[in-house]
């Protein structure tokens, strides 16, 4: 009887046995089947993630791209505050005033680069034709913010992030459309700052005269407005000041410390972080952040604010004829007349 028993659970026992193998070989098909289906879950999961994240921060124009080529290099930058709208007028700096001019002439070394810094308009119609020109030329930076005189001080350092990440500089000139540089005269002034200065390196026309905050007008300031100053700091004044690398960058981190209150007067701005940060304005001579004449009849001037992009490709065609930019013997009506009768030149066919 037990002979019986034993004979009988054998087959049992291997049908258990290959049952068991089939079930724990399907198992495991199932166990690496689920493993690949929610591999590529992660693994979609994962990609959807990086073109999500990517579309939420992918910049509205080209120009706002972090920059992945090499930074260019250069001894100075000129970087323009231009407006949306004015691509004449940096068509006429392009081509027929400073930024085009052969400066070599002089004989002088002249290495730098400029660049046009823009923000946005209402008008999808002017945003798109500025796209279209800096893609076109490459010169021109566009910065997602409303292209105001209120957000000027926004544009300013917007502009200041631009350059540190897209050029290698040694010199910044932060300049307006309607100011004029002799890249030369510049040039060679520059060459002439010791290296001990470039740390804390402002230079430019320093405001004179009375510091109280005025009270009407244009540039009219509420009591408390300014950081709860009664007066302004000193600093130079918006048509054309000059910072180094080193001090662009401190004053780009006093800025995000937010110690001081942003005012839409970009040149007061820079001046009250400079002056947080202990870097003082200091003053260049024969540049001039004043009308046009009598300044022009400096022979050796710098820099000339309120000098239109149309009025300076005409005073540099005289110039380049007689080498001085307005007679000095003439009054400002006939000045005018005379450099306004002159040709406008493309300096690329020479």
């Amino acid at each position: 009887m037990s002979r019986l028993q034993v004979s009988e659970k054998v087959p049992i026992s291997c049908n258990m046995v290959t049952f068991l193998s089939r079930r724990l070989l399907l198992d495991r098909r199932r166990a690496r089947k689920y493993l690949y289906i929610v591999s590529a879950i992660i693994l979609l999961s994962l990609i959807v993630l990086i073109f999500t994240n990517r579309s939420e921060t992918k910049p509205e124009t080209p120009t706002e791209q972090w920059n992945i080529s090499p930074k260019k290099k250069c001894n100075i930058l000129i970087m323009i505050i231009s407006t949306p709208k004015n691509s004449k007028n940096r068509d006429l700096l392009r081509f027929n005033s400073y930024l085009g001019y052969p400066w070599v002439y002089n004989r002088t070394d002249v290495n730098f680069e400029h660049v046009f810094i823009l923000g946005k308009t209402k008008d999808k119609d002017v945003n798109d034709l500025a796209l279209r020109e800096a893609v076109k030329h490459g010169d021109i930076a566009i910065g997602n913010f409303e292209d105001s005189y209120n957000n000027l001080s926004e544009k300013v350092i917007w502009g200041f992030n631009y350059a540190l990440r897209n050029f290698d500089f040694k010199f910044c000139v932060k300049v307006d459309e309607d100011s004029f540089i002799n890249m030369a005269f510049l040039a060679a002034h520059l060459r002439q700052v010791d290296s001990s200065a470039l740390q804390s390196y402002y230079a430019g026309k320093p405001r004179q005269g009375d510091l109280t905050l005025p009270k009407a007008g244009k540039f009219r300031i509420e009591s408390g407005e300014l950081n709860g100053m009664d007066k302004y700091v000193q600093y130079n004044l918006g048509g054309g000041y000059i910072l180094s690398q080193p001090s662009m960058t401190k004053i780009l981190a006093a800025h995000r410390l937010k110690a001081v209150e942003v005012v839409a007067w970009e040149d007061v701005y820079i001046g009250l972080l400079a002056n947080l940060i202990n870097i003082k304005p200091t003053r260049i001579y024969h540049y001039y952040v004043s009308k046009f004449h009598p300044f022009c009849t400096d022979v050796k001037t710098i820099l000339l604010h309120h000098t239109p992009p149309d009025l300076q490709a005409r005073m540099l065609s005289f110039y380049n004829k007689e080498g001085i930019y307005c007679p000095k013997d003439l009054p400002e009506d006939e000045v005018i007349d005379l450099i306004n009768s002159q040709d406008v030149i493309d300096w690329r066919a020479f």
